[in-house]
């Protein structure tokens, strides 16, 4: 018999008295042999259970790889070539969870990725040779026995595996499979493998910013890692919503349950007092990814209903304007930062109220301040 004990509790921490006497209690109890385990499962542990939901199980793989080789110091990572095949079947079952920790997911076939694509399909068997390769992080990686003190081919066992570089390869590899899987099977990518086994906190974090530097990455990508993100990213799924951030190449739909950074990137410049963030939103909306002005817009205070509301209120001015006749749809469109500004100004305090609500709002006072200022903008032009 084996029992565990589980104390769950609605707090950060036990304190340290009662943590002793529990301890003490299960040391005595397990005086002539180990029967009963112990384990604290708080608030934080809960939470960041909650987080990793969002992204779906752990992924666990098992790779044959060919021409290995090891870096055991200072954190295991090996290395080899892979079959295209085995990497388009992974991506195939694990798209989200596969590309979580990456600054962005497989983004679609743009010209570069149409490269990759015709290059693994025009010519397979030097796809090794054209390709800079992927690189992968787990938790843990078990390599077996088989073929030991060998290294033209090794078995290996990874444990929560998501690819932090090459995501981009990875997509193209599964597009190309679609096409024509067996010469994506004949063909061989370079991988390497980093394990995350006692290496520090945020070591991860540290190896896809390096990874992906040398790659053209923009300025809004790599803000999938900040912490604000993935606070809101937890916050958004707790409240039954979806918040999207990195880039990939499904098509946005904006309905009462799918947010996009961007849009609240610019629904949170328009709502400042300060009119240049609504300028930046139309000229320069990466100098609202810079740290002074990310910061003022994405701080720990953001929260998800607010959030929510400026998003839903920024929509529907959208809408509005789209549904104008020819000339003061133009005029309005280029002027939407604008008007957006004066509407979020003229009811910021109502906006700001924890009993706001979102569909009064739009019904009654949206609709009279939006036709008003439209009229007004249009007139002056």
């Amino acid at each position: 018999i084996r029992i565990e004990i589980i104390l769950a509790h609605s707090g950060n921490f036990l304190s340290s008295d009662i943590d002793l006497l529990i301890r003490e209690k299960i040391e005595a109890l397990n005086d002539t042999d180990e029967v009963i385990f112990y384990e604290e499962y708080n608030l934080i542990k809960a939470y960041n259970d909650l987080k990793e939901a969002v992204n779906g199980e752990p992924i666990n793989a098992e790779f044959d790889l060919s021409n290995w080789g090891i870096m055991d110091e200072p954190y295991k990572s090996y290395y080899g070539t892979i079959s295209c095949g085995k990497i388009a079947e992974l991506s195939e079952n694990n798209t989200k969870r596969l590309f979580s920790k990456n600054l962005r997911s497989f983004i679609g076939i743009n010209s570069i990725n149409f490269d990759i694509v015709k290059s693994l399909l025009n010519n397979p068997q030097n796809f090794f040779y054209l390709n800079n390769g992927i690189v992968l992080l787990c938790k843990e990686v078990i390599k077996s026995a088989y073929n030991s003190g060998k290294r033209d081919v090794g078995k290996f066992t990874l444990k929560d595996v998501s690819i932090i570089n090459g995501a981009q390869t990875v997509g193209s590899i599964k597009y190309a499979f679609a096409k024509q899987p067996e010469k994506v099977n004949n063909s061989h990518v370079f991988i390497k493998i980093i394990s995350l086994e006692n290496a520090p906190k945020d070591f991860d974090k540290l190896i896809t910013i390096a990874s992906n530097t040398q790659n053209k990455i923009e300025k809004r990508d790599f803000i999938s890692l900040d912490e604000e993100q993935n606070r809101l990213i937890s916050e958004f799924y707790l409240s039954n919503l979806f918040y999207h951030v990195k880039r990939d190449d499904l098509i946005e739909n904006k309905d009462n349950k799918n947010y996009y950074f961007e849009e609240a990137t610019i629904s949170l410049a328009c709502f400042q007092d300060n009119i240049d963030f609504s300028t930046y939103a139309k000229r320069e909306i990466g100098k609202l990814w810079d740290d002074d002005n990310y910061s003022i817009l994405f701080n720990s205070k953001l929260s998800v209903r607010f959030l929510v509301n400026i998003i839903l209120i920024f929509r529907e001015i959208d809408t509005f304007i789209k549904s104008l006749e020819d000339q003061k749809r133009l005029i309005c469109s280029h002027g939407i930062y604008l008007i957006s500004n004066i509407i979020f100004d003229n009811h910021k305090i109502t906006i700001l109220n924890p009993k706001f609500n979102i569909d009064n709002f739009i019904k009654i006072d949206f609709k009279d301040d939006i036709y008003r200022i439209c009229h007004r903008v249009t007139e002056v032009y």
